[in-house]
């Protein structure tokens, strides 16, 4: 069944994204059991008392730990595993290191965001050669559940895809607390200044999500709009929001070739 609400689903590693997985899955219906080493707890999220024990019991196994955790969690889990299918959530650790750790089971790749909680988030998978096509209808499934838009990738576009749909709701964050500061003492309370940087920040998504040139649109020669952008030209802000991606997505490259060499 590909939506796997019949089977039970491991997460191992309760942290930030595991338990927002855990949680939202949890929420969505699905049977769900995890393990931590800080014994942290999630609602409707049954905790197992080893790793091994929750492998045993899974059909589904996600792993949401560290990539320095990733030998000994194997050591653990490699036996319960065989013949299963499992999950990585590790950032900048390629299906090949996955797959010398864990030579028995059908190992997947994924990545989205804090955003899966909401619903909203965008994510992405891989699978490595000995998955099924049964094994993608499932990881797409689980991903959907706190998903807005969900693309299967070729493993080589994971740093690309991380820096654009994980790494930009930081980013994006970071740029809109700029236009939260007050322009003098005459401006609006500070949550009203941020209700409406957010409220025109998800117009322009919308509306450049029908095409339309907002910039261009909104504009009027010799008009604030027209100064305001000649504002961030001359700040060069296109240039440093370029830099800034490109910057991540090669972090996440050397990332890769320090954890293949492990």
């Amino acid at each position: 069944m590909s939506r796997a609400y019949g089977r039970v689903v491991g997460v191992i590693g309760l942290g930030v994204m595991g338990g927002i997985i855990s949680e939202t899955l949890a929420r969505s219906g699905y049977r769900v059991v995890g393990s931590d080493r800080h014994k942290r707890r999630i609602k409707n999220v049954m905790i197992m008392g080893s790793n091994r024990a929750l492998a045993e019991r899974s059909d589904v196994i996600l792993l949401a730990i560290g990539h320095r955790d990733l030998d000994e969690v194997g050591n653990e889990i490699r036996a319960a595993v065989k013949g299963k299918l499992v999950v990585s959530l590790l950032a900048g650790t390629k299906l090949e290191r996955i797959n010398s750790v864990l030579p028995f089971s059908r190992n997947s790749r994924i990545m989205t965001s804090i955003a899966f909680r909401l619903g909203s988030a965008v994510s992405a998978y891989c699978l490595d050669k000995r998955c099924t096509k049964e094994d993608g209808n499932t990881v797409s499934a689980l991903l959907d559940a706190g998903s807005e838009q969900t693309f299967r990738i070729k493993e080589s576009q994971f740093n690309y895809f991380t820096a654009r749909a994980s790494c930009m709701l930081a980013f994006a964050a970071h740029n809109m607390e700029g236009y939260y500061a007050p322009i003098d003492k005459g401006d609006f309370d500070e949550r009203t200044r941020k209700l409406m940087t957010l409220l025109s920040f998800k117009s322009a998504i919308e509306l450049g999500l029908q095409g339309e040139d907002v910039a261009e649109r909104v504009a009027t020669k010799g008009g604030m709009t027209e100064q305001g952008l000649a504002t961030l030209q001359r700040a060069k802000v296109h240039a440093a929001m370029a830099r800034t991606l490109k910057n991540a997505k090669e972090f996440g490259v050397v990332r890769e070739r320090s954890a293949k060499q492990k």
